[in-house]
């Protein structure tokens, strides 16, 4: 599982939600809860956005996104 995919289950929020609530084109998500693009590796702008609206710290969604990616022996895109 991609850990963006992971990251808005865990917070109980749909992609659709999201790309509702913060105007991100069907296209962009997809890549990202698909792990067609790699997470870490998204613009810091958006990351930034979605960090606020899940109400974490772009620290946090960034050091936990690393700690997935270390855990799943998963290497970026």
């Amino acid at each position: 599982m991609a850990y963006f995919k992971k990251l808005l289950d865990d917070h109980n929020i749909s992609a659709y939600r999201l790309q509702k609530d913060l105007g991100l084109s069907k296209q962009t998500l997809y890549n990202y809860t698909s792990g067609k693009r790699d997470f870490l590796a998204m613009d810091v702008l958006l990351a930034h956005k979605i960090a606020n609206y899940l109400g974490i710290s772009l620290d946090k969604l960034c050091t936990d996104a690393l700690e997935y990616q270390k855990l799943t022996n998963k290497r970026p895109n």
